[in-house]
């Protein structure tokens, strides 16, 4: 059953180690959803986890890797002196 289900979703039934089952899609399903969706509830929701603990200790990895990846977008670049020496102390760039 989950073979068809695979192909007729376009999606490859065997992984990179020759094995598939319905936990390897469950958690590359979640996976993605944690890496494209900001809503954590929402991820906990389509996971079907009573408990939001479980769906964070399983996949806080990816998103810390989110924050992450966010906060750098942030990050505006910051001139450099060319001659720091010219910075007063308060200034100077750490």
């Amino acid at each position: 059953m989950m073979r068809l289900d695979c192909e007729a979703a376009g999606v490859a039934y065997m992984g990179d180690l020759g094995v598939a089952d319905f936990h390897s899609h469950r958690v590359a399903f979640i996976t993605h959803l944690c890496r494209t969706c900001s809503d954590f509830s929402t991820v906990v929701d389509l996971a079907r986890h009573r408990d939001p603990k479980l769906t964070a200790k399983v996949y806080d990895r990816v998103r810390l890797e989110n924050r992450t990846a966010a906060i750098r977008a942030m990050m505006l670049p910051v001139a450099k002196a060319s001659h720091p020496e010219q910075l007063s102390r308060g200034q100077r760039s750490r």
